[in-house]
């Protein structure tokens, strides 16, 4: 299968990795969506975690913006342990030489606030995008397709409709993705994310 990569970077997000409102730990056990569906687990790979969230468009869901912060207290101070993130996607049901719309990655950096500006707290210059870390999830988009996919035949939901996805990023996958040890990742205040999407056949 010919793979047609186009790379398109757009809307820088802004994650916070110290506020928070309150100390959550983490559950295991499965809840319901905003839209009544059972909350469904469809990955874990590489350090992420991946769930379906919601059936419907994320504007106007508990999860349009949300972001979701989980830590401890270690010695009297607040421990990142990890990261949600929520995304809107329409899932094809794919026809063969069939082309579709994929996200592929992120530039990535974690920053640090000092005098109103952001700080690199490892390396790279934050107006250099090829100096960011880049995040290859091109393996973890097919699977969410493919998990997806068979999620809406088993419920007989509608394909090419918007349906809401997370992804849970563990302390280790900042370890591994931007080769920082504790010490450093605990200077973090912000990680910086551009989206990438390409187009396969």
């Amino acid at each position: 299968m010919t793979r047609l990569r186009k790379k398109l970077y757009k809307r820088i997000t802004l994650i916070s990795l110290i506020s928070f409102i309150s100390v959550m730990l983490f559950s295991p056990f499965v809840s319901y969506a905003s839209s009544g569906v059972m909350q469904q687990f469809l990955y874990e790979k590489n350090n992420v975690i991946g769930y379906f969230e919601h059936k419907g468009p994320i504007k106007g869901s508990p999860y349009d913006g949300q972001i979701d912060i989980t830590g401890t207290e270690v010695d009297d101070k607040w421990r990142m342990e990890q990261v949600t993130l929520y995304e809107q996607s329409d899932y094809a049901d794919k026809k063969p030489n069939g082309h579709y719309y994929r996200t592929v990655g992120y530039a990535t950096m974690l920053v640090k606030l000092e005098g109103g500006k952001f700080i690199p707290i490892s390396h790279g210059d934050i107006n250099d995008h090829n100096s960011w870390v880049y995040r290859d999830v091109l393996s973890i988009s097919k699977e969410e397709a493919s998990k997806m996919s068979d999620l809406i035949r088993k419920n007989g939901w509608s394909f090419n409709e918007k349906y809401v996805t997370s992804q849970t990023l563990s302390r280790s996958y900042f370890y591994n993705a931007f080769g920082v040890n504790d010490e450093t990742l605990n200077q973090a205040d912000y990680m910086l994310l551009l989206l990438a999407h390409n187009i396969q056949q």
